[in-house]
């Protein structure tokens, strides 16, 4: 930044106030009268400073190639210097003589080009006399900053500066800027979020964070059981990866990919049993309202107590995951027996094509 503010300073754009603060050249169109008038003729000093003696004599800036200046000059000699005014008198300032309207003097011979362009007789003729206004509006014209505001703007203040703004230095300088201001984050993006998702969970009762905790919920396993620190660990892990994201140099990639996963996330929870995340269903477990529900470190302390409260949660999720046990081992039963050729009631009355043929059967018999 310091490098980028020296350039500025080096082109005319801004000056080092008494705190060795870097303060650009603004137009202020809130002044009035006199007050306004003199903070145009800044602004045009400003841009005649940085063509001329920015470019013209320095090698730190140069034409552009878009600028379709050229000069068969020696570069920095006196013709160059020369070649350089007149450019800005007749593409930058555009002064020309078939222009009525145009606000500034119009040399009369070569030697003026030496000169910064001044108001022509016309419009001095205005601030002069009853027309202060209008002389004005020519100046705002031509020098009022609306950069950001309307892209099309001619201002020559504006056109300069973003002349300046494509300069290779001023380039390379805020390319730097950028990288070391991108860099300055990786602290705060790597730390913070091991400490907030991985330090306090592990530490903290029941896998809960801050916000967890504020909110009076518990993480617990799937199994309805307590639950264990690698389970903790790989659930905060998946939300430490959207923090790391924010390390990818594209924020268009950034943006697509944590748009992606988050939608992918909260689409699980709407539609899976439990309302489980991706990440919580990977780490097999469960956020529950830890005010009203109840969770155990082991088999026994949950005997214990659905003996007591048959009606709670924990025993209506131990009587759904033994219906779900008991399913699956009579399928898996009625599989075996059909693939060994042993037909009986269980059996067909779980595979109803089993069921089929055997009526079939009967009735070709009858």
């Amino acid at each position: 930044m310091v490098r980028y503010d020296a350039l500025c300073i080096d082109a005319g754009f801004g000056y080092f106030d008494e705190n060795k603060q870097y303060v650009p050249y603004e137009v202020d169109s809130s002044k009035k009268g006199v007050e306004l008038y003199s903070q145009y003729e800044m602004a045009e000093k400003v841009v005649w400073d940085y063509f001329v003696n920015g470019i013209g004599e320095k090698d730190a800036f140069s034409f552009l190639d878009s600028d379709g200046f050229s000069s068969d000059a020696e570069p920095i000699s006196e013709e160059y210097r020369l070649d350089v005014r007149k450019w800005v008198y007749q593409e930058f300032f555009g002064i020309s003589n078939d222009d009525p309207d145009c606000v500034w003097q119009i040399p009369v011979t070569e030697t003026d080009f030496d000169q910064m362009p001044v108001p022509s007789k016309a419009l001095r003729e205005k601030m002069n006399g009853e027309d202060k206004e209008e002389a004005l509006s020519a100046y705002k014209t031509m020098f009022e900053v609306v950069v950001g505001l309307d892209p099309d703007s001619d201002s020559l203040f504006e056109r300069a500066g973003n002349h300046f703004l494509r300069q290779t230095p001023v380039v390379e300088a805020k390319k730097q800027h950028t990288i070391a201001t991108y860099a300055s984050l990786y602290p705060s993006i790597i730390f913070s979020p091991l400490v907030f998702f991985a330090l306090v969970p592990l530490l903290m009762k029941n896998g809960v964070t801050f916000g967890k905790k504020i909110c009076r919920i518990a993480l617990i396993s799937t199994s309805g059981y307590q639950a264990k620190p690698w389970q903790i660990a790989l659930h905060y892990g998946f939300i430490i990866l959207i923090f790391y994201l924010f390390l990818i140099p594209s924020a268009m990639i950034m943006f697509m990919v944590a748009s992606l996963i988050l939608v992918l996330d909260y689409m699980a929870m709407i539609l899976t049993r439990y309302h489980q995340s991706v990440h919580a269903m990977i780490a097999h477990t469960l956020s529950l309202d830890s005010a009203n529900s109840v969770w155990f470190a082991s088999r026994e302390m949950e005997d214990a107590y659905i003996e007591k409260h048959p009606q709670s949660f924990a025993a209506r999720l131990r009587k759904e995951k033994e219906e779900d046990a008991r399913k699956d081992l009579v399928v898996k039963e009625a599989a075996l027996r059909e693939e060994s050729g042993i037909l009986d009631a269980t059996t067909l009355s779980l595979n109803p094509h089993a069921a089929k043929d055997q009526s079939e059967d009967e009735n070709n018999k009858s």
